[in-house]
């Protein structure tokens, strides 16, 4: 192309080209991009975690429950059979 006098000639040329300020956003983009990423499955597999933790500590808490009703139970069997052995045996033990 050229040009005559009075004339103005360009040439324009696109690139598909980041300054170097876009590249290094982007890098960090997709590195932060990927940390959320490993959080995210992290987190999943906590909260799976603390669900068979507490799945099993329910559990425990149950049979504890269940064992404390037992003792009480026997305490109580104990309690009435300590009473009658006193009354049997003409003591003064009065429960």
């Amino acid at each position: 192309m050229t040009a005559s006098a009075f004339e103005v000639a360009a040439i324009f040329i696109i690139k598909d080209e980041a300054s170097a300020s876009l590249k290094k956003i982007s890098t960090a983009i997709k590195a932060l991009s990927a940390q959320m990423k490993l959080l995210a499955e992290q987190g999943e597999k906590l909260t799976t975690s603390f669900g068979t933790t507490f799945t099993k500590m329910d559990a425990g808490i149950e049979a504890s429950t269940g064992q404390v009703g037992l003792l009480t139970a026997a305490w109580g069997e104990a309690g009435i059979a300590a009473r009658q052995a006193s009354m049997a045996g003409g003591g003064g033990l009065i429960m």
